[in-house]
């Protein structure tokens, strides 16, 4: 998580909290008394640094029961709305796993004091209720804490304070205790991953997936939220991804990623060169559109993201080949990448006649960040050799235009 002063918090299952900071420096948040090591690795050289971590941030978070030096840290979530930066120190042996930092960046000397945190108990009780995973806050300010066996937690920030708790558990619709994440979108649907499936929470109402809308995979392993509202969920059975612009109980807003040896297959089913089904979690890099992923056999990342085009404007809009080569009797695509989620691609003449209209409802011309011409005209029919003309737009008014070389040897 990256804090308003552009440092990089860092939880660990053992290690705490490390703060990675721009000018280098490195501060630790648990309850190591002893130099720790951290590898560094670049480019140019690699190198071991010796961390230490001081008095005032040893008492900060706590240990599990059975060793109080391991400190396990699940999730951190930096919140504008409540000025907080949020962590869960999951089986804190104090009973108080969920922690609170009150501002949204690092300073040292103010953190180092006690006013500066807060610490609250998972209140539903039991066993496992200091066994928290992930957390999110919704658009409304509602704090939600997925836990280990008891559900999923929804609480009311009021000040420094949490209160208006309320648990919802199988007993309530939800899929499974065992809840893995929870994400919130700008929609104001909180998604639910559970072991056994997905829910998402809106006004009131818990609601379940099943059938053509759901993911591809039970095991909701991880969520993410792109900046297009665009819903990604990592499986055990590949990738799924919920269109922010579609209805979630509209299968055709589902689309599902899966390796090339997968037997799963269907209109909205894609192969592409992941290692392995089982992902762990998933996150969009929102500068370059490359989908990158976590799995049981490795780290996948798919270059220019076809399902999502996470850009805001065409500066980055790359179109080829170009000249275009049509060949008779051959299968060969003219290709638009780094576009704008929901954009639509006018084919002309160069005296403005109409040749062909890339649709964004058409998933198999427009999909997300990329778009593919097959040099066909809106009949069917390849076109002649010759330059062309392409307008790209968006739903937000921006444009691009361009020329095409189209060669039919």
């Amino acid at each position: 998580m990256e804090d308003d002063q552009g440092n990089i918090w860092v939880g660990s299952w053992g290690g705490g909290v490390l703060i990675f900071h721009p000018d280098f420096r490195i501060t630790a948040i648990n309850r190591n008394t002893v130099k720790g090591k951290i590898w560094v690795f670049s480019t140019q050289e690699d190198d071991t640094l010796l961390i230490q971590t001081a008095e005032v941030f040893q008492d900060k978070l706590y240990g599990v029961t059975s060793n109080p030096q391991y400190v396990v840290v699940t999730d951190i979530q930096l919140d504008h709305q409540n000025n907080s930066i949020w962590i869960l120190n999951s089986e804190a042996r104090s009973g108080f796993p969920i922690v609170r930092y009150l501002s949204t960046q690092f300073d040292s000397t103010a953190a180092a004091s006690a006013d500066m945190w807060r610490y609250y108990a998972q209140p539903q009780g039991g066993t496992y209720s200091s066994v928290v995973y992930q957390l999110t806050t919704d658009i409304f300010g509602w704090l939600w804490i997925a836990t280990q066996r008891v559900g999923v937690v929804q609480a009311q920030v009021e000040g420094e304070n949490l209160t208006g708790f309320t648990l919802y558990n199988e007993n309530k619709n939800l899929k499974s205790n065992f809840t893995l994440d929870v994400a919130a979108d700008a929609d104001g649907y909180v998604w639910i991953g559970t072991r056994m499936g997905l829910n998402a929470y809106l006004n009131g109402t818990l609601y379940d997936f099943r059938g053509d809308f759901q993911p591809i995979g039970l095991r909701i392993n991880d969520i993410y939220v792109d900046s297009q509202n665009n819903k990604w969920f990592a499986t055990d059975k590949g990738i799924s991804l919920l269109r922010g612009s579609g209805s979630p109980f509209d299968p055709k807003s589902w689309i599902h990623i899966v390796p090339q040896f997968s037997e799963r297959f269907g209109s909205q089913i894609f192969h592409t060169n992941l290692p392995s089904e089982d992902i762990h979690s998933i996150i969009v890099d929102e500068r370059t559109g490359d989908l990158i992923a976590a799995t049981d056999a490795g780290l996948a990342i798919i270059h220019q993201n076809p399902f999502t085009g996470p850009f805001e404007d065409y500066s980055q809009v790359k179109v080829g080949p170009n000249p275009f080569f049509l060949k008779d009797n051959a299968t060969q695509y003219l290709t638009f990448y780094n576009l704008i989620s929901g954009s639509e691609i006018r084919i002309l003449t160069p005296d403005g006649q109409l040749v062909r209209i890339l649709n964004a409802d058409d998933f198999t011309e427009v999909q997300g960040g990329q778009a593919h011409w097959d040099g066909r005209n809106e009949q069917g029919e390849l076109v002649s050799s010759g330059v062309y003309l392409y307008m790209i737009s968006s739903e937000n008014g921006v444009a691009k235009a361009g020329k095409i070389l189209v060669i039919r040897p």
